[in-house]
């Protein structure tokens, strides 16, 4: 071992356990992650940015992740169009795909990010662009506006990932 590292570990994100039953010596079994990040509604989130504290017994729905434990990141499950970009060759995100969000990570110009508008009932999904030093919203298909932040917009987090929920 090069690495030091279980090959289990290295190609799945977990690690073997030797079975003490004789009769199964040279097998392994794989365990299963146990880190699980909370998948929230965009209303409960929405709810959920004044207490800035997501209280996991309170969620009925997880997604598994190999990450390291971070308690306070959360799921969301896309909704609409507006973050489907129609050019092949740009990062696309479509509707029923699940993103995974930082809300300690700061956001900076070009990240994914789930943001709350001021007089809005829930959160959106959009790009974080400045341009000339005016910073915007910026939805990846074109038939969408891209909208003008100020101080009152709240940054609920930047996306760390995103797949695809089958």
């Amino acid at each position: 071992m090069i690495l030091k590292a279980d090959p289990a570990w290295l190609q799945f994100g977990t690690v073997t356990k030797n079975e003490k039953s004789s009769e199964r010596k040279n097998k392994t079994e794989l365990t299963k992650p146990t880190t699980s990040i909370p998948l929230l509604s965009w209303v409960k989130l929405t709810s959920l940015i004044s207490s800035s504290k997501i209280i996991k017994s309170e969620t009925n729905e997880f997604v598994p992740h190999f990450f390291t434990e971070h308690s306070q990141w959360y799921a969301l499950r896309i909704k609409g169009d507006s973050m489907t970009s129609p050019l092949s060759q740009s990062k696309s995100f479509h509707e029923g795909n699940i993103i995974i969000v930082d809300p300690d990570k700061e956001h900076q110009h070009g990240d994914f990010v789930v943001a709350l508008l001021p007089k809005s009932k829930e959160a959106t999904f959009k790009q974080y662009v400045i341009d000339g030093g005016v910073s915007y919203l910026k939805p990846l298909n074109p038939q969408y506006p891209m909208t003008q932040i100020d101080s009152r917009t709240v940054i609920c987090g930047v996306v760390i990932g995103s797949f695809v929920s089958l």
